[in-house]
């Protein structure tokens, strides 16, 4: 009955068209595919094209039961039962024909949000004009729609998953379009549509369109619990494995976080919601599995917006570096990111007033990082190759000025910036020898020691005597320093698994080999007792090292996710003109530690 009402509404409204009437836009509807456009109107007429379902066509005149209609400059007809005229649909049931359809005041694109449907909202046509239809949906007020989004379904669409909407959060202050203030970083928001670079969000009771790179979804809540049928862990494998598939060429090393989800349209059950996420734990995708047969019901790609605004690709041939400040003061960082149309190799060069040239080697850092020694002004450029060795060249520069006051504290040093390459540290210097001094220096700052005699090139002077041919002979710095700032220590190194747990949970550090030849600082522990919190001032040095030793890094809920590379942890830096990483922390299993020289720092407890 549906269909035949819409045969005669059609018919109706096309016997308006006369011959050498001006042409009107009209919808091609069909049960299924696409509809013939014949020479002629007749159904042996020649085939001209086929015209897709849901196309906009330009409807000239009728013939009878056919209409001549003109679609990408080519003309000829179709049957009338396969066009919808705007007039056919007043008084009709429509749906949407994307998934998030906007409903706005008037009929404008620039008009105010008056709400969001998704494409199994039903709407009753109250009127049109011209390319609008003021729709009443079953449920809210009514507003308008464009006519090209909006369909006479012959039956009502069928349930469908779908991963929209999300609730996320602002990455920083942005204005929005369609509200009168600004957000501000860390608003939180919904995500209803998303586009190639814009998305719909909804922030209290207003709507507004922000740029996909200034949203970090939340992605879903982790849980521990099974489902009835497939097992947590096998869920989780199955999606990693449609990820690995989709994601080929990709070098990210993304952890997945799984938990529940009960509010899919379509489905009478909850199934898991495994998400993916990078380094910064931001949402990159998101993977449905069902426990009852574990078919993988959707995979959606969420890189538009869980991805930095420098990873978003550039059209080709193009490059652009963002810095992250024009001027800086004499012993800041700058920090670099190259956006390119090909992420397959760049490199690095600078030069500035009183450096020699400097230019490394190819790599794939497109992120990267400068701790200038000197004043003065400073370019660094950048060469980018792609795959078919085409190259393009940017470049960018930079103030440093003379800074007046101290440099300031860090909590964790970055041993091999560049910065230490001419602090002496007795026939060496602490880019090359003082780790062990960066270890004590972290101690030093966690105990509450802010003072320049804590600073590392202070300590390198002061304890000078405790490098050797063979290294810092941290047994003795550990001790001799003791004698200084008040802190128990013992000659011998601890390890005894229960008295190292039992320390530091006391609030003791331990400075430790961690590896052959390096030295960093245990300065915490899990709450299960398992892992145990590292500060390393050359991490570099840790990976090359560390064999079958595993670094972790622990995720909001909680959990620890292997960190193959020091870029798998938060706030990684990696110095260009070093080739090297800057001070990181991560965890390692505390039976990794017991056996390498545990070297006790604990504070004295205060007397009441």
């Amino acid at each position: 009955m549906r269909r035949l009402a819409a045969v005669l509404l059609t018919i109706l409204a096309l016997s308006l068209l006369v011959c050498g009437a001006m042409a009107e836009s009209v919808r091609v509807q069909t049960p299924g595919g696409g509809v013939k456009m014949r020479k002629t109107p007749e159904a042996k007429g020649k085939l001209v094209d086929t015209v897709p379902n849901h196309a906009l066509v330009e409807a000239e005149e009728t013939d009878g039961e056919w209409t001549r209609i003109t679609y990408k400059n080519k003309s000829g007809y179709v049957k009338n039962e396969f066009l919808l005229l705007p007039e056919a649909l007043v008084g009709q049931t429509v749906y949407p024909d994307n998934e998030t359809a906007v409903l706005r005041t008037d009929a404008a694109e620039d008009a105010a949000v008056a709400g969001v449907y998704n494409g199994h909202t039903a709407l009753t046509v109250l009127e049109t004009a011209e390319a609008w239809a003021r729709v009443h949906p079953r449920e809210g007020g009514e507003g308008w729609m464009p006519l090209s989004e909006l369909t006479w379904h012959y039956a009502e669409p069928s349930a469908e998953l779908a991963w929209i909407p999300q609730p996320g959060t602002t990455t920083e202050t942005v204005a929005w379009t369609g509200a009168s203030h600004a957000l501000p970083a860390g608003a939180p928001v919904t995500v209803l549509s998303v586009s190639d670079v814009s998305c719909l969000v909804k922030a209290g009771e207003e709507y507004g369109e922000l740029p996909v790179a200034l949203i970090a979804l939340d992605g879903p809540a982790e849980s521990g619990d099974s489902l009835p049928g497939l097992a947590r862990e096998e869920a989780e494998n199955r999606a990693r494995a449609v990820f690995k598939k989709k994601n080929k060429s990709e070098e990210e090393d993304l952890y997945c976080v799984t938990g529940t989800d009960t509010t899919l349209r379509g489905m009478d059950h909850p199934v898991y919601h495994c998400g993916f996420f990078d380094e910064n734990d931001r949402y990159v995708r998101g993977v449905l599995v069902d426990p009852d047969d574990g078919t993988i019901l959707f995979s959606g790609d969420y890189h538009a917006f869980a991805l930095k605004p420098a990873f978003l690709p550039l059209p080709e041939g193009e490059v652009e570096i963002a810095l992250s400040a024009e001027e800086i003061a004499l012993g800041d960082v700058v920090d670099i990111r190259v956006s390119a149309w090909s992420r397959h190799a760049v490199t690095w060069a600078i030069e500035g007033d009183s450096i020699a040239s400097f230019r490394g080697e190819e790599g794939t850092h497109f992120q990267a990082a400068y701790r200038p020694r000197q004043p003065g002004r400073y370019t660094v450029t950048v060469t980018v190759r792609d795959e078919q060795d085409r190259t393009e060249t940017a470049s960018a520069a930079f103030v440093v000025t003379e800074r007046a006051d101290a440099l300031p504290l860090s909590p964790v040093y970055s041993q091999k910036d560049g910065w230490w390459k001419d602090k002496t540290y007795r026939t060496s210097n602490l880019d090359r020898s003082g780790c062990a001094v960066f270890a004590l220096a972290h101690a030093l700052y966690r105990m509450g020691f802010d003072g320049e005699d804590t600073r590392p090139e202070a300590l390198a002077k002061k304890y000078a005597l405790c490098l050797t041919p063979d290294g810092t002979n941290n047994e003795r710095l550990v001790r001799e320093a003791s004698q200084v700032y008040g802190y128990r220590t013992r000659s011998e190194p601890l390890s005894d698994r229960k008295k190292v747990i039992a320390a530091l949970r006391e609030g003791a550090f331990f400075s430790f080999g961690v590896v052959r030849g390096h030295i960093a600082l245990v300065d915490g522990l899990s709450e299960d007792g398992t892992m145990v919190h590292v500060v390393d001032s050359a991490p570099g040095a840790t990976w090359e090292r560390k064999g079958k030793m595993e670094a972790f890094r622990q995720s909001r809920g909680g959990r620890f996710y292997p960190a193959q590379t020091p870029e798998d942890l938060p706030g990684a830096r990696w110095y260009f003109d070093q080739e090297a990483y800057g001070g990181l922390e991560y965890w390692i299993r505390l039976e990794d530690v017991l056996d390498r020289n545990l070297r006790l720092i604990q504070p004295l407890q205060e007397e009441e």
